[in-house]
């Protein structure tokens, strides 16, 4: 396109979220706009990487409440979510598990559930696993055992690091 005053050319360009870069390659006068708020709102991922509203069901009927931090699970069977890790890091996943009527309630495993790297029960509520070349893990909570039973994980917390932390709700 070209510009009705001075002939040169027009580069129109979209972007969110991003640095936009604007060349000048016709050696005139460089004029730019940026539309938008004049705001713009900032957010930084929090240490907390499990978000609770993207646990899927299993195959199984399966009802899943989110109060806080407070995740109860009624099922024959799991509830289970993907989350995004580094590879070859160290993580920590921490919960209070009770009414589960599977011995171990919270797995955390490869995607493909091959490798189990940490397991919590009602009396080991804290774990630390390293990823190795993962760089998506898959967190399994589980209620029934082939029967409908409630679960209730409470403070549910996947955070970079070895040292469990004081809970801390997930933040986009």
């Amino acid at each position: 396109m070209f510009h009705s005053q001075n002939h040169a050319v027009v580069h129109k360009e979209s972007a969110t979220g991003q640095e936009i870069v604007a060349e000048n390659t016709a050696n005139a006068p460089l004029e730019l706009k940026v539309y938008g708020a004049s705001e713009q709102k900032q957010s930084t991922q929090g240490k907390n990487l499990l978000d609770p509203h993207r646990l899927l069901p299993s195959n199984a009927a399966i009802t899943i409440a989110i109060n806080d931090n407070v995740i109860t699970v009624t099922s024959t069977w799991y509830a289970s979510i993907v989350v995004n890790v580094e590879k070859n890091s160290d993580y920590t996943i921490q919960c209070g598990i009770t009414g589960s009527a599977n011995t171990v309630p919270l797995r955390v495993t490869d995607v493909g559930d091959t490798t189990r790297l940490a397991a919590l029960t009602g009396s080991v509520q804290t774990a630390t696993f390293n990823t190795a070349e993962l760089e998506q893990v898959k967190v399994w909570l589980y209620s029934g055992n082939g029967t409908e039973q409630t679960a209730v994980f409470t403070d549910l917390q996947l955070e970079a690091g070895t040292v469990a932390t004081t809970y801390e709700p997930f933040t986009p």
